[in-house]
């Protein structure tokens, strides 16, 4: 790989000042991801039985860039205009389609890598969940995830199991 010039480090800076605070375009956020650690927000809806447990997962687009069709923990990357409150909000309205749960608690960090890049995920859960009919989210036995399941994320898993012992 080339590295930069000067010239284009100084072009690719005044391109990337023109952008507003929050959400960046995917072909930038890819090359940031890559190069970079961001920060994630996991919301994983959970269900205890005794010592049983499910979560909540859902699945991604057929057309997804990344993991198509593929099972994964609802989570978000955290954007510069966000707060812990609000990448929660948009998990439990846009993602989930949850009306009503507990408040989130918190079960750690995990520091991450997976084919799209590395992340600090901050893990946290909720319980009591009533869904909207739009949610698509399914419950899933813990120890018995979708064989589609992402498999970077089974480490994110394990440091839930861990935290809820």
């Amino acid at each position: 790989m080339l590295e930069p010039t000067r010239r284009e480090i100084a072009l690719c800076a005044r391109i990337l000042a023109r952008l507003k605070p929050g959400f960046l375009p995917e072909e930038i956020f890819e090359e940031v991801a890559r190069i970079g650690r961001l920060p994630t927000v996991d919301l994983i809806p959970i269900q205890q039985r005794g010592k049983d447990f499910s979560i909540g997962l859902v699945k991604r687009e057929e057309g997804a860039r990344w993991w198509p069709g593929m099972w994964h923990l609802p989570g978000t990357f955290l954007r510069s205009t966000d707060t812990v409150n609000t990448a929660f909000k948009r998990l439990l309205d846009e993602e989930l389609a949850i009306e009503k749960s507990s408040k989130p608690t918190f079960r750690g960090h995990l520091v991450h890598v997976s084919d799209r890049g590395a992340e600090l995920v901050l893990i946290y859960t909720i319980e009591n969940c009533v869904l909207r009919k739009a949610s698509t989210m399914q419950w899933c036995p813990v120890d018995k995830l979708p064989k589609n399941f992402i498999k970077s994320e089974r480490h994110v898993v394990k440091k839930l199991k861990e935290s809820l012992k």
